[in-house]
């Protein structure tokens, strides 16, 4: 199912394969290495169905689109290896990709601080005019939290796994991340420039217990 130019280049990004009906997926690399006791970077590679597809992805990294035909992939990640794709297991999952859907999947820990991926589906039409499509998850091994936008909610009780979207008018805004029903903000306040057209994705990734919170900004539109 995937292309030999993929395994070639090692690399999870822009590779046409099938017809106008390929599948479109990011990968978002959202786990500290701090959070496990190694290298912040933690570099990992992926395979899909044994064919290595990406080397050395490091965290907040974003790499993609890739073209995937559709079908059902026995996804593996593993931690850096030299020898690409022969180092331990981190994870592994089956992923399944759908004619002409565009989505990310997302490397991330649990609210109890295990490993997991979790594939979303993007919502990537375009905006009415002097908008922009905002679209946010939560993947930090964190309780509920509320999105505060300029200092007021946006989103509240986002649980891990869960994404949300708006389409706000087109400005910058100050944007912070707190727990549920406290706004005192444990992410941010950070400045997010939403552009007229754009679509966007916030991914708030790390652990709250081990301090390591942070915002991976993925920029989806066509």
């Amino acid at each position: 199912m995937i292309k030999k130019a993929i395994v070639a280049a090692l690399l999870f990004g822009s590779v046409p394969v099938g017809g106008a009906l390929a599948a479109e997926a990011y990968l978002v690399h959202g786990i500290d290495g701090a959070d496990l006791g190694l290298e912040t970077a933690l570099p990992v590679d992926v395979s899909l169905d044994g064919a290595c597809v990406a080397a050395g992805v490091t965290y907040t990294s974003s790499p993609g689109p890739a073209h995937l035909d559709a079908g059902l992939y026995t996804l593996e990640i593993r931690l850096a290896d030299d020898t690409p794709c022969a180092g331990p297991i981190a994870a592994t999952t089956l992923l399944p990709v759908n004619f002409g859907e565009n989505f990310t999947l997302v490397a991330h820990l649990t609210d109890a601080g295990s490993i997991t991926t979790t594939k979303f589906v993007n919502d990537i039409r375009a905006p009415e005019s002097g908008a922009a499509r905002l679209i946010v998850r939560h993947t930090a091994d964190a309780p509920l939290v509320d999105v505060l936008a300029d200092g007021a909610p946006l989103f509240t009780d986002l649980a891990n796994g869960q994404q949300v979207s708006a389409t706000p008018p087109a400005a910058i805004y100050s944007v912070s991340v707190a727990p549920a029903g406290t706004g005192v903000p444990v992410i941010g306040p950070v400045d997010l420039p939403l552009g007229d057209g754009t679509v966007t994705a916030v991914h708030a990734v790390g652990s709250a217990s081990g301090e390591t919170l942070n915002l991976i900004l993925v920029d989806l539109t066509p």
